[in-house]
C-alpha cells in the first residue's frame, strides 16, 4: 500500500503490532521530522536536531512494547524527545531552557500573514518563564492537542488548559494584546 493512503494512526498500529524494520521505516519517515522540528523549536542547531531526533526514533524502536495503548503514542514518543532534549541540556551544562524563534519559525509548517508576529511572538516567550514557555511551544510551536502536552509533561489534562488559560491571560495582561491564540 502506497505510503500517502495510510494515515499516521494506522502507521503507529502497524508498528506496535510488528514491530518489524519495514513498520518502523514507515513510522520513522511519517514522524521524524515531527520530532526533528520539536529541537529546532528548542533553539537546537540542524545537526543536534538531525542527532537527538535519531536517538529519540532509535529509542521508540527499542522501548515500543513498552507501550499498551496506541492513542498514547505521539505523547510518549514526546515525553522520549522532552527527556532526550533535558538530557542534552544537562550536557551542555545549560541553566535555563531558551528557544530561538527566528530558527523555530522557519520550520513552521505555515509561515505567519503578519512579519511582526516573529517578533512580538520571541518578545512573549523571553518575558515568560521557563514553565510557561515550554507549555506554550508544545502548544503553538509544536501544535500538540492539550492531552498530548499533559501526558507529555505527566500533568492532568485539566492543569495543562488552566496553565496555558493563565499563561495567555499573564501575556495579554503585560502587552496589552491577544496572546499567541
Amino acid at each position: 500500500m502506497p505510503a500517502y493512503a495510510v494515515n499516521e494512526q494506522e502507521l503507529i498500529e502497524r508498528f506496535l503490532s510488528d514491530p518489524a524494520e519495514d513498520t518502523f521505516a514507515c513510522l520513522y519517515r511519517a514522524l521524524s521530522p515531527c520530532v526533528f522540528r520539536f529541537f529546532i523549536g528548542r533553539s537546537c542547531e540542524r545537526s543536534v536536531a538531525e542527532e537527538l531526533m535519531q536517538d529519540v526514533m532509535l529509542a521508540v524502536y527499542r522501548q515500543s512494547r513498552q507501550l499498551r495503548d496506541p492513542e498514547l503514542f505521539r505523547p510518549w514518543m514526546f515525553k522520549i524527545a522532552l527527556n532526550a532534549w533535558r538530557k542534552h541540556l544537562r550536557q551542555i551544562d545549560r541553566r535555563v531552557v531558551t528557544t530561538d524563534f527566528d530558527t523555530a519559525s522557519e520550520h513552521v509548517a505555515a509561515p505567519a500573514p503578519d512579519p511582526l508576529v516573529r517578533s512580538y511572538f520571541r518578545q512573549w516567550m523571553e518575558w515568560l518563564d521557563p514553565d510557561e514557555r515550554e507549555l506554550i511551544t508544545l502548544r503553538h510551536v509544536d501544535g500538540m492537542e492539550y492531552h498530548e502536552i499533559a501526558a507529555v509533561l505527566g500533568l492532568p489534562t485539566g492543569t495543562v488548559q488552566w496553565r496555558l488559560f493563565h499563561t495567555r491571560r499573564k501575556l495579554a495582561a503585560r502587552f496589552g494584546g491577544r496572546p499567541p491564540a
